[in-house]
């Protein structure tokens, strides 16, 4: 059986944000088959999108960074594998993490790449109550701004030089790690 390489969409006609966002949409469809193929319906287990595309902002061959978040399952290692090897099958860089809630808590204050990736989350599959303590146990005291003021933008985007440079690569469609 050949393996499926590639970016999840395949359509030339969209640019910019609005082939993110198709992207981030088909990701999410296609990793919520996988997640369910791999947990069934689990109300114990929950993935959740961070980063880029948590921002529903998902380039062309972008990594994926997801944290499988867990209600202290016994078999969360088998289940994480169970998820995880068809992306990497598919060839789809990813970047993730395993945890319950005390843990996403400690990774959230000690961890600075996961504490500006839990800043931009959202579920793509499982558990909405599992997720919701997710968010909760996010907090505001990690020493992070609250979430509200670390969006407090100008159209979506900081106002200052990288990020207003990131609007511009998302707006055409990459990112600038894409081009050098």
């Amino acid at each position: 059986m050949k393996k499926s390489t590639g970016p999840i969409l395949d359509a030339p006609h969209l640019r910019g944000l609005a082939y993110t966002r198709a992207n981030s949409d088909a990701t999410d469809q296609w990793l919520t088959e996988v997640f369910q193929q791999a947990l069934g319906e689990t109300e114990s287990a929950a993935l959740v999108a961070v980063g880029g595309y948590g921002r529903q902002e998902l380039c062309p061959h972008s990594d994926i960074d997801v944290i499988l978040v867990h209600d202290d399952r016994d078999d969360y290692q088998d289940a994480a594998e169970a998820l995880w090897y068809p992306i990497w099958d598919r060839g789809i860089k990813l970047g993730y993490a395993v945890v319950n809630i005390q843990q996403a808590e400690t990774l959230a204050t000690e961890e600075l790449f996961w504490a500006t990736a839990f800043l931009s989350n959202r579920l793509v599959a499982g558990g909405a109550d599992l997720y919701d303590r997710f968010e909760e146990g996010r907090g505001d005291d990690n020493g992070l701004p609250p979430r509200d003021e670390s969006r407090r933008t100008f159209g979506g985007y900081a106002q200052d030089s990288f990020t207003v440079t990131e609007k511009l690569s998302l707006e055409a469609g990459f990112r600038l790690d894409h081009v050098r």
